[in-house]
């Protein structure tokens, strides 16, 4: 029972992904990491007895620290997502994944601002559609023209 697996969140998006939940028989289930989002970063899995060591929630531009077990053993979890808050790890004790990071875009900078999460569809760069990203992020700005002085 010691193999169980858990999925990370996805990024981006104004809150980031939460991990799926895993379950071991004796321990019951754990959450994992929780998605970063526009003013905190997601919380971390701490597991059911508090082994953990070291563990960090997810905050401003870093995911959270998976820790190390009380004996010093390094962990079997994933270290949450980084991003405009980042998202909670998982914890030693559940091996448990982490949670996806938030994306962020200046709204007095921007008009009509849309953020995607992994989670959802969009035009991709080569014109087909995808749901995710893999590799570096994505940004598209679209360029408006100045208003024409006679229409003011």
């Amino acid at each position: 029972d010691y193999m169980r697996f858990s999925y990370g969140g996805y990024a981006g998006g104004e809150t980031g992904g939460d991990s799926n939940t895993t379950t071991r028989a004796y321990k019951g289930p754990h959450p994992g990491g929780k998605g970063g989002t526009q003013t905190g970063g997601g919380i971390s899995d701490r597991g059911n007895a508090g082994y953990t060591v070291g563990l960090t929630d997810g905050v401003a531009g870093c995911g959270g620290h998976t820790g190390k077990n009380g004996g010093g053993d390094g962990s079997a979890s994933g270290g949450g997502g980084g991003g405009w808050f980042g998202g909670g790890s998982g914890s030693w004790e559940s091996t448990s994944a982490g949670g996806g990071g938030s994306s962020h875009v200046h709204s007095t900078l921007f008009t009509n601002p849309v953020l995607k999460a992994g989670n959802e569809a969009f035009t991709s760069p080569t014109g087909g559609n995808e749901t995710g990203h893999t590799g570096a992020g994505l940004v598209r700005i679209t360029f408006q023209p100045a208003p024409d002085p006679a229409d003011l």
